[in-house]
């Protein structure tokens, strides 16, 4: 319920930094208001509005919604890991890798592009390389419990192809596409995360304490 709940308040949050932020984007500089297609999620954490207005309004609602996002990331992973403790290695390693994919989200908060942006574009690679990482982890630790069902994969394919989509795009300087691809991923990640909860909830967690009866 917390992961879900926290998902959608960062996701209606972020709808409202939108509305909030006074304009400008990288082809037009002194548009109006929000553009879903021209602007970045970044472009809601920058001090100042492309136009060159302040945009603390909107930053400070979008700063908060992320914190809903991290909040809702760690009660999943620490969860996870809680369910699979008899699996110590790879529990540790998926633990250590989407706690690293927090830390990149501090980074995007900590460091605007309009001012750091190449610590920004690191928190970003740092977020998205290591949640593709717990990803896989994810799916190997859920392998023995979901032989019967190709569900977790279908729902993390899409994952793979989006961010490295994303990445193919910033390499080669294609960046007409990039804000909308972004949100793409972005939303498809939040999905990610409220049907992958929906699909353990419907599953018996792993205890190893439970004691075979006689």
């Amino acid at each position: 319920f917390i992961i879900i709940l926290g998902l959608l308040v960062h996701g209606i949050l972020a709808v409202i930094a939108m509305s909030f932020y006074p304009g400008g984007h990288n082809y037009d500089l002194n548009s109006s208001g929000y553009s879903f297609i021209q602007n970045y999620f970044s472009d809601m954490g920058h001090s100042l509005s492309l136009s060159g207005e302040d945009n603390s309004l909107s930053r400070n609602t979008y700063v908060v919604s992320l914190l809903f996002f991290m909040i809702a990331q760690f009660v999943f992973y620490f969860s996870e890991y809680v369910r699979h403790r008899c699996n110590p290695i790879g529990n540790r390693f998926g633990l250590a890798f989407g706690l690293l994919s927090i830390i990149g989200i501090i980074l995007l908060i900590v460091f605007p592009n309009d001012t750091h942006r190449s610590l920004h574009v690191f928190g970003v690679y740092v977020w998205s390389l290591s949640f593709l990482v717990y990803v896989f982890l994810y799916i190997y630790l859920h392998s023995s419990s979901y032989k019967k069902s190709t569900s977790v994969i279908l729902i993390s394919i899409p994952l793979y192809i989006l961010v490295s989509l994303q990445i193919f795009q910033n390499e080669l300087q294609w960046h007409q596409y990039m804000a909308i691809t972004q949100k793409i991923m972005v939303y498809y990640m939040l999905s990610w995360f409220i049907v992958a909860t929906l699909i353990r909830s419907k599953r018996p967690s792993i205890n190893v304490l439970t004691k075979p009866s006689n």
